[in-house]
């Protein structure tokens, strides 16, 4: 097109994980060359095609790269959530650094 000028492109990711015998859902969106505001994520128990799979989610949250915030809501919270919380955040952590 004539006299078309890009501002800017930005990039939408998503992306999934089995980790904890959970389903993981990672997403995030970025400009080429910055960080992301946020990588969201959403954990639903089981996975997708076993009889343990919900199908809900049941923890939900956000790593923010600038401040290394890590936020989770879990509402149905079970042994062994706070080593699939480590995990969390070391995918995210993964997923910044691999950008």
């Amino acid at each position: 097109m004539e006299n078309l000028e890009i501002i800017s492109t930005q990039i939408t990711v998503q992306a999934k994980k089995i980790t904890n015998g959970n389903t993981a859902n990672f997403s995030w969106n970025y400009k080429e060359g910055e960080l992301p505001p946020a990588v969201n994520f959403n954990v639903q128990r089981g996975v997708v095609g076993e009889p343990t799979h919900t199908g809900n989610n049941v923890i939900t949250g956000a790593f923010y790269p600038e401040t290394e915030k890590f936020d989770v809501q879990n509402n149905n919270f079970q042994e062994g959530d706070f080593e699939l919380y480590q995990n969390l955040l070391i995918i995210c952590y993964g997923i910044i650094s691999a950008l």
